[in-house]
């Protein structure tokens, strides 16, 4: 990527991020998904993902999509290996990861202390925050000091960092899980909830997708996180092949091409 992948600042957020889940419900149970039928040769690629944090993966038309789905086909191309996407929950997949039933979690993961104790990072991909999505007339009353130190009801995603965010610094907001961003964002049209909190990419994305309902974002983020591929720490020879290949993006501005699809601006 151009310098702004990894060294941008926080308040940059909004005009150089990222590159990126999405109006699809993920599946309780998993299925693969050939990415491309017609590749016949070499082993799989099992791909773990939770395929509803648009642009960065998420499903259209029944196809695996978006920044992070892209790369990963590309990747398995240059491994020489055949990508088969494994849909599940965002929470199953590092269980699916160690279990040995996936080989690499493409999700929008973040890298955290916690998960770096089960999950090899590869080098990051993107730089993400936290921010909050709310109704036009609320935009005022929960801006992000009053979500920080006020009382509302915040729908998140579970097992996501956005749940961690809430949890330790929301305390005395009510906290709401949801299976999908989706499915937060329909109960904040329904107010049913006041405030989502997701990854940037997501907040935009939604923001944009119901702008007629009435939604908008709050515009400064709470976090500064690093999104990575998960690798077993078992599977240290595709760890240090997958990192060559994302040196050699970064330095052919590989990265940045497919960000500028997604995320334009």
């Amino acid at each position: 990527m151009k310098n702004r992948k990894l060294s941008a600042p926080l308040a940059a957020l909004c005009v150089a991020l990222l590159m990126c889940s999405c109006g699809t419900p993920t599946h309780q149970t998993q299925r693969q998904v050939p990415s491309d039928p017609a590749i016949e040769t070499g082993p799989l690629l099992r791909i773990g993902c939770a395929p509803n944090y648009p642009p960065v993966i998420f499903k259209k038309n029944g196809v695996i999509t978006g920044f992070e789905a892209d790369l990963a086909r590309l990747m398995a191309e240059e491994l020489g290996r055949q990508p088969v996407f494994v849909e599940m929950d965002f929470e199953d997949l590092i269980p699916a990861l160690l279990d040995g039933r996936i080989d690499l979690i493409v999700s929008g993961m973040s890298i955290t202390d916690q998960r770096r104790v089960r999950v090899a990072f590869t080098d990051p991909i993107l730089r993400v925050g936290q921010m909050a999505l709310v109704r036009n007339e609320d935009f005022r009353t929960y801006d992000n000091i009053g979500i920080l130190i006020g009382k509302p009801v915040i729908g998140v995603e579970k097992g996501t960092t956005g749940a961690l965010f809430v949890e330790r610094n929301c305390r005395q907001a009510k906290m709401k899980t949801y299976s999908s961003p989706e499915k937060a964002v329909q109960a904040l049209i329904r107010k049913r909830i006041d405030v989502v909190i997701h990854d940037a990419p997501v907040i935009w994305w939604m923001a944009s997708q119901y702008e007629a309902d009435g939604i908008t974002f709050q515009p400064q983020p709470f976090t500064n996180e690093l999104i990575a591929w998960g690798v077993s720490p078992q599977n240290q020879e595709l760890l240090e092949h997958a990192n060559a290949i994302l040196t050699r993006w970064n330095e052919a501005g590989t990265i940045d091409k497919y960000m500028d699809r997604w995320l334009p601006n």
